[in-house]
Order: structure tokens, then sequence, then C-alpha cells
């Protein structure tokens, strides 16, 4: 909330329910991207390992963007544990620089 009014430039990663795992009624869910939209510039959840890297890039531009503010950008779980390399994709944000 500060984030939002303050106009402050902040990028929420949140883990999120696996895709696998993501039911209506699901365990100990919420709709986290549905709940940030009305306090956020832009918030998505991450559709896939390949989308990672284009998400972050356009988060990270979105939140630096005049007027400056807070984007969220949901990781479900079973990204989190894969093996997938942002920096190696097409377009990558280039981590190591």
């Amino acid at each position: 909330l500060e984030a939002c009014y303050a106009g402050a430039p902040v990028l929420v990663l949140v883990a999120g329910t696996a895709t696998s795992r993501l039911l209506p009624g699901a365990f100990q869910d919420a709709p986290v991207v549905e709940v940030a939209r009305p306090l956020t510039k832009w918030a998505v959840r991450v559709p896939d390992g390949a989308g990672l890297a284009a998400v972050l890039e356009s988060a990270v531009a979105r939140a630096t963007a005049v007027p400056r503010g807070p984007v969220l950008v949901e990781v479900p779980d079973d990204l989190q544990a894969g093996a997938h390399d942002p920096t190696s994709a097409p377009g990558g944000i280039g981590l190591e620089d």
C-alpha cells in the first residue's frame, strides 16, 4: 500500500501454488494476483518457464516507468523447483551483468 501511494518502484516476487495443483478451492490457496491488482501497477502469474524471463523483464520495466509503482509477479512452485535458467532464454534479463 505504501509503495502504491508513494510511487515506489518495488518488484514483489511471490511463491504460488504449483500449476498442477491449481484448482478451485485448493487447500491454502489464495487468488494472490487478483488481490494485488488494485494495489499494484501490474500483477501477473508466470505461465511457464519459457515466459519467466520476459515476465521479469516486463515487471522491472513497468515498476520503473513513470509513474513508478509496485508490481507483483507470482511464480508457481513447480517453476521454482525446476532447472530453468532465465539468463539463457532468448531476450534473457542478464542476471550475471
